[in-house]
């Protein structure tokens, strides 16, 4: 290689766009070979993001005057601030670790063989770096892979002269057979029959270096996934797994926790990680110039914040809650033939809301909401607020803070409508400068039933005492894909994967191939005497011919009550359903 004409930062950026490609392609698989509780349910995704958020910020400095003195910084900074979940977290320590020592080393480069070293000690900075963010790393995760991975190509580069090839293809070599091995050094692992997820995606950047680097395809060898392949066969969960167990001690910690901290004490952070140590685990620190990304799983939601906030400036604060996002693996299928796309990676749609013109009440209702049609919904029986979010896209506690102050009233009635937005909602509540009263709703039907009741000129308080008193006799039923095998909640059942299937009371209680069929079986599931109306809201993966033919079907079969039929717009589930 020429020393003379290489430079870094046109391969670093090709390394990251190659990158983004094979993560968009492949993060289902990752997420997918996730079948237990580790510190991340959604790696692939949350890899995605991190780099994504790094080529986003490369491009909007392109071109710009100090772009190449500003390289590493930006890179660092983007990675750092863009981080999702633990394995995101991980990811953009290595990244920063990578990108610094390469852009600092190369000013002492003189020959090519100097920058083949070079090359390899940055793979081990990077790999150091991300294990020094862990505070309790564990063997036969991504760390191991990356450890394996950088010692290989050290011990390479100082036989290999000038060819930085042998040095990038060596790592690679190692990394997939180390990746191979950690069904051997983790028992859940072994006991799930996969890979680390992390480690698959770590392999990924490995390639992308390869052909960021040198300018060339991989090796017809080296371009085989075995354990993706693998995850697309994953379809029963073994009946012993606890953690579908919810009274189970052996799930593990409940939340997630994720914020950034600014401090210029870095003697203070880890005054914070000790705390944190006392109450969870996965704990990941990373941080650059005063900047830190945290991240913990933990039960006590609030006092992994307050050791935050005790020595620096806390924002971004994300909470999600990682038994329900274990239980909905089990019920939405990732296929795009069957959902709209994945609400955490690709963009969705914008609510136009403005709140300059709102008159200034007593109290207001503010709704998390997944889809435009749902959203206009609610603003039509008196929603204010609107905070885009759902299913594969829960919203940060600041995005839900920002809608609660932006709403001109003097308290808020805060609608989840998500199970897994519930504990973000009442974070949000607690950090709020106006009082605001969380219904814990876990369905739009439900936020929607319970608004026609609001009285905006009394308090929020008083408003939510009827509301949790009401929240009880709003029955709703959902229909989605089965994305594994399982049995229906009587045990009589049993569906695989693909299957339409119709939810009640978070059970499955209706299984089948049409979409009219388990919608009419749902419905008679859910029906009380006394019963009059039932909404249908469908979603955006049906066109109004399917929805309509739908309603007529239900109408048709149970002619005593009338059908609404909604536009919702919402992904993973083609209807949801309503009965009162």
């Amino acid at each position: 290689m020429d020393v003379k004409n290489f430079d870094s930062m046109s391969a670093l950026k090709r390394s990251f766009s190659r990158l983004e490609e094979l993560l968009e392609a492949n993060y289902k698989k990752l997420n997918r070979l996730n079948v237990f509780p580790v510190p991340d349910g959604d790696t692939g995704t949350n890899m995605l993001l991190t780099v994504r958020s790094v080529n986003d910020a490369l491009r909007k400095m392109q071109g710009q005057a100090g772009e190449a003195a500003n390289f590493a910084k930006t890179v660092s900074m983007a990675a750092l601030l863009g981080a999702r979940g633990n394995s995101g977290v991980i990811l953009s320590q290595m990244i920063q670790g990578f990108v610094s020592h390469l852009s600092g080393s190369l000013t002492q480069v003189k020959n090519s063989r100097d920058l083949v070293s070079s090359w390899a000690e940055a793979l081990q900075e990077a790999s150091e770096e991300a294990r020094s963010a862990v505070l309790k790393p564990m063997e036969g995760t991504i760390l191991t892979v990356a450890s394996s991975a950088a010692k290989q190509a050290l011990a390479v580069s100082k036989i290999a002269g000038e060819d930085l090839e042998s040095v990038i293809r060596s790592a690679l070599e190692k990394s997939r057979a180390t990746l191979a091995e950690t069904p051997n050094m983790l028992e859940q692992l072994k006991k799930a029959g996969v890979v680390d997820s992390g480690g698959a995606g770590f392999v990924h950047l490995l390639e992308a270096f390869y052909e960021g680097f040198l300018r060339k395809e991989l090796p017809e060898a080296l371009k085989s996934h075995p354990w993706l392949d693998e995850a697309n066969e994953l379809e029963e969960i073994p009946a012993d797994t606890s953690y579908l167990d919810r009274s189970n001690a052996e799930r593990g910690l409940r939340y997630e926790v994720m914020y950034i901290l600014e401090t210029e004490a870095s003697e203070l952070v880890e005054s914070m990680k000790t705390v944190w140590s006392e109450i969870g685990d996965s704990i990941v620190v990373v941080g650059s110039e005063g900047v830190y990304n945290c991240h913990i799983h933990t039960d006590e939601i609030g006092p992994a914040i307050e050791a935050g906030i005790a020595v620096g400036a806390v924002s971004n604060i994300r909470v999600s809650d990682l038994y329900d996002l274990i239980e909905d693996s089990s019920s939405h299928k990732d296929s795009d033939s069957r959902h709209a796309a994945d609400r955490s990676v690709m963009e969705m749609d914008t609510f136009d809301t403005s709140y300059d013109n709102q008159e200034v009440t007593e109290a207001a209702m503010v709704a998390v909401v997944n889809g435009v049609g749902l959203g206009d919904t609610l603003v039509s029986v008196g929603v204010a607020g609107l905070v885009e979010g759902g299913d594969s896209m829960n919203p940060s506690t600041q995005d839900i803070l920002k809608v609660i102050e932006s709403v001109k009233a003097h308290s808020v009635v805060l609608f989840p409508n998500n199970k897994n937005v519930i504990a973000t909602a009442h974070l949000a509540r607690d950090l709020a400068t106006k009082p605001v009263e969380v219904i814990p709703t876990r369905s739009v039907l439900q936020a929607f039933s319970l608004a026609l009741d609001f009285d905006p000129y009394k308090d929020a308080a008083t408003n939510a005492s009827l509301m949790r008193e009401q929240i009880s006799k709003v029955r709703y039923g959902e229909v989605t894909f089965a994305s594994r095998g399982g049995i229906t909640r009587d045990g009589r059942t049993a569906f695989g994967d693909g299957d339409l299937i119709g939810i009640f009371h978070s059970e499955v209680e209706v299984v089948g191939k049409d979409l009219s069929v388990v919608a009419v079986s749902l419905c008679e599931k859910m029906l009380l005497e006394g019963d009059e109306l039932i909404t249908l809201v469908w979603g955006g993966q049906l066109s109004i011919d399917e929805a309509e033919r739908v309603a007529r079907d239900v109408q048709e079969n149970l002619r005593d009550l009338s059908v609404d039929l909604l536009f919702g717009g919402q992904p993973h589930y083609p209807l949801l359903i309503s009965i009162e």
